[in-house]
This record gives C-alpha cells, sequence and structure tokens, in this order.
C-alpha cells in the first residue's frame, strides 16, 4: 500500500475501515453483516459493550499509533488490531480458529475489493474490527479534541469519497453525517456539513447554504442513490415542523386521499429549501380535517355538511343518503330548535276502566322536570302530561263488574221478570174466566145468532 508518511490529511482519512470495506461503512451496511442484539461474538451488542472496549484500551492508549509523525495505519496497524481482536475472540468463546485462517490468506494482503480475495468470512471480520476499534476509541475517556483526531485518523466519516445520496447523523462522527449506500432509503434533507473547513462541498445541484456557529450546513432537497431527483413530499415521509419533536409524516398522497375521487397532493420546495405538499380536496366527498396539524384530506364529507342541528347532532345512515338530527333533552324539532321541556319517562299504562263494557280507557302520565328546578332555573314544558287510549270492548258477565254496573244490571233483570210475571197471570186469569163465565156469557149471544138467522129466513 501507498506509505502513510507521505500522505496529507485528506488523503490519510481514507485509510483503515473505508478502504477495507468495499461497500463502505455504515450502520444500516453493518447490519447485514453483523447481528444487532444477542450474546454472538459477531452481535453488536457484544462488539460495542464495555468489556470489548476494556480489552482494546492498549491499543487505543498506544500513542505512536496516533502519532501524526508516524501514522502506521498499513498493514502493521492492520495486524495489531486484527490479532488483538482475534485474541478476544478466543479468549471469550474460542471461535477465532476459523478466523486464523481468513488472517492468515487474506487479512494481511488484502488492499481493496479489487485486489484482494473478499469473502463473507473476511468481510464480517472487517466489519467487527472497524466497529469495535472505532467504538474503543470513541468510548475511551478523551477529551472531545483529541477523540476527534483519533477518530479522524482511523475511524473517518465513510461518507469521504462516496458521493452524496442520504444522510443520517451518529454520534460516531458527530461533527459529520454519513451517507447510507442503500438505495431504499430517502430523505428530504440530504447534504453534508464539514466542521474543520467551514465550508460546504459544491456541487452542480441547487444548494442551500445555513451558518450553524462555525459549521456550515449544505441542504440539498434531492434523493435517489446519487441525488440526481427532487424530493417529492407527496411520495416521500417528510418530516414537518407541526408534529412533535420533528416527527414524519405520511406521504403526501397519503395525506391527501389522492386515490379517492379527484383529490390532488402538490409537491413544492419553500423559501427556505424545506420540501411540503399541498392538498387539494374535491370538497364534495372529502374535506380538510382540522384535528390534524397538516394539510390533509382526511374527512369525508356528509350530507350533515349541509344541516344544522342547533341543540344537537347530526347522524346519517351507513351509505350517507338519509340524515336527521338527534336533539338533546329537552329539544325537538327537524334542526332541534324547539324547547319542549325535559320530561319525566311516561308511567305504565294504568288498567282498562271500566273493567267491561263497549267503552273503556286507559290513563298514563309523566312529569315536567324541567319545573323541579331553582326558581331561577325553572321551565315549562310543552306537551301534555296526561294521556288516554282506548280498549278493546269487553262485554260483562253476571258475577262480574263494578258495583253500579251490577246493580243496573240485576234492576234491568227485575224489571224484565215482573213484566213476563203480570203477562202470565194475565193470561191465566183470562183463561179461569172464560171457564166459569161461559154459559153465562153464552146463552144470551146464542140466542141473539138465532134470531137474527129467522129474520134473515123469513124474508
Amino acid at each position: 500500500m501507498t506509505n502513510l508518511l507521505h500522505l496529507d490529511e485528506d488523503e490519510r482519512s481514507d485509510v483503515f475501515c473505508p478502504d477495507l470495506l468495499p461497500e463502505k461503512l455504515s450502520l444500516e451496511a453493518t447490519l447485514n453483516v453483523l447481528y444487532l442484539f444477542g450474546s454472538r461474538w459477531d452481535s453488536l451488542e457484544v462488539l460495542m459493550s464495555k468489556n470489548a472496549s476494556a480489552l482494546f484500551q492498549d491499543v487505543v492508549d498506544n500513542s505512536i499509533l496516533f502519532s501524526p509523525e508516524s501514522v502506521i495505519v498499513t498493514s502493521a496497524y492492520r495486524n495489531l488490531i486484527v490479532m488483538k481482536f482475534l485474541d478476544i475472540l478466543n479468549q471469550t468463546n474460542g471461535t477465532s480458529e476459523d478466523y486464523r485462517t481468513v488472517e492468515d490468506k487474506y487479512f494481511i494482503h488484502y488492499e481493496n475489493d479489487q485486489n484482494g480475495r473478499y469473502t463473507n468470512r473476511t468481510k464480517k471480520l472487517f466489519y467487527a474490527t472497524c466497529v469495535t476499534i472505532c467504538w474503543a476509541i470513541f468510548n475511551q475517556g478523551f477529551d472531545e479534541s483529541e477523540r476527534d483526531r483519533r477518530m479522524a485518523l482511523h475511524c473517518p466519516t465513510p461518507c469521504k469519497g462516496l458521493g452524496l445520496k442520504q444522510l443520517l447523523s451518529h454520534k460516531f462522527w458527530r461533527d459529520s453525517f454519513f451517507l447510507l449506500p442503500l438505495k431504499q432509503y430517502s430523505s428530504t434533507t440530504v447534504g453534508y456539513f464539514n466542521a474543520k473547513r467551514k465550508r460546504a462541498k459544491q456541487n452542480s445541484q441547487n444548494v442551500t447554504r445555513v451558518e450553524l456557529g462555525e459549521r456550515t450546513w449544505t441542504l440539498l432537497q434531492r434523493e435517489g442513490q446519487y441525488c440526481n431527483m427532487s424530493v417529492d413530499a407527496c411520495k416521500a415521509r417528510i418530516q414537518h415542523p407541526f408534529l412533535p419533536n420533528g416527527g414524519l409524516e405520511e406521504a403526501g398522497n397519503v395525506a391527501c386521499n389522492v386515490n379517492y375521487e379527484g383529490n390532488i397532493c402538490e409537491s413544492f420546495t419553500t423559501e427556505s429549501g424545506n420540501v411540503r405538499y399541498k392538498c387539494t380536496c374535491n370538497g364534495i366527498t372529502w374535506g380538510k380535517d382540522s384535528k390534524m396539524n397538516y394539510d390533509n384530506c382526511l374527512k369525508r364529507r356528509t350530507m350533515c355538511d349541509s344541516i344544522v342541528c342547533v341543540y344537537g347532532k347530526c347522524v346519517s345512515n351507513e351509505i350517507g343518503t338519509e340524515v336527521k338530527c338527534v336533539c338533546e333533552y329537552g329539544y325537538s324539532g327537524y334542526m332541534c330548535s324547539e324547547w319542549v321541556g325535559i320530561w319525566s319517562e311516561w308511567s305504565p299504562w294504568d288498567k282498562c276502566r271500566p273493567a267491561c263494557g263497549n267503552v273503556r280507557l286507559s290513563v298514563r302520565t309523566r312529569d315536567c322536570i324541567s319545573m323541579m328546578n331553582d326558581p331561577s332555573d325553572q321551565r315549562a314544558c310543552l306537551g301534555a302530561s296526561i294521556e288516554y287510549s282506548t280498549c278493546v270492548e269487553h262485554p260483562c258477565s253476571n258475577y262480574g263488574g263494578t258495583f253500579i254496573s251490577t246493580y243496573f244490571s240485576l234492576r234491568q233483570n227485575s224489571i224484565t221478570a215482573a213484566i213476563v210475571g203480570a203477562a202470565v197471570a194475565c193470561l191465566f186469569m183470562t183463561i179461569v174466566w172464560l171457564m166459569f163465565m161461559w154459559n153465562t156469557v153464552a146463552k144470551p149471544f146464542s140466542d141473539i145468532l138465532h134470531d137474527m138467522l129467522r129474520r134473515r129466513n123469513s124474508q
């Protein structure tokens, strides 16, 4: 490899971890090679533990390795670190034997992914070694300037030399941002700043520069693998200032409901360089939900939007074709605007009275509760407090009914019986009279008839 004693600062920052890893060092790429949690030696939980950092303390404290005059970070430094790493593995779980073969055949003679053999085991070893030593340097308690110097010397930001893609901050490189090499990631805040040089890298894209003390932040509203596409807030989830803690909101197409009946989403860039979206709702079936702090078309409009329920709320059927107002207590009417008072519940219907007959009625009652309040808050109720309902006819029986109905029934029967008795007595007396008086009455009557016949014959 190139003699590092003749490299300037910019060239020297490309050595060790960045040139060892063909895909460069990033946490997202690391998670494709190493485990995140667990007790395995190749998990980030183990590699970044306090125990691992303590085991590398003698390497990190080696002032010669971190001397600007004698930067021995070629094969000697790599060999020192990897041998230390393999010794640690051998001491902890005895899994390093397979990797000694990797070290013997490939690691020391590895220069880059074009000139050296790069296997999956080599890849895992490189990732594990770089993560562990860089974490040990960062976590050894140096003052900020010394820690940053050592980090810049042997664990520089992996952004360098990759071209602009997407940026995320990480405490390994707190004065810079590193890029995610995975294509599926996207961001609206694309750019980087360099605290040491107080300048932002320029490229052919439009940039917005913001001064942050001694730091220069270059904001590029671009996305894609090479930042060659403008960010579309309608397609990508973006940060929104109205959301708590700068959280992510839904993509504009989702918030604007563009798949529903003509809603439209438009992406634009503000004067400050932030990407935002604007919703245009169709205004008929969809509108803005005012409960949301960002633009949207998430409120479905119904026929309830065309009716006013003064003292109540509007409800519709399942398909939204019919609506009505459900009134509060004391109000009624189509718009719940008429005061009718607060009534108690109706009492149960009373039994039908009278118990029998052609015309019978039942009664129920209710109380005006709003008139039972304090005198200063009394309000009369509208409507009747008593209701009547007709009952079916029920014929009366001889041994049932009320006293009055029984009395009149007995009286009617008595009168009928008296009349019938009188008629029978009269007929009986007539028959007896005829039987005893027939001879006395019949002879004169017979003489008269014979006399009339004789006179008629003589003529």
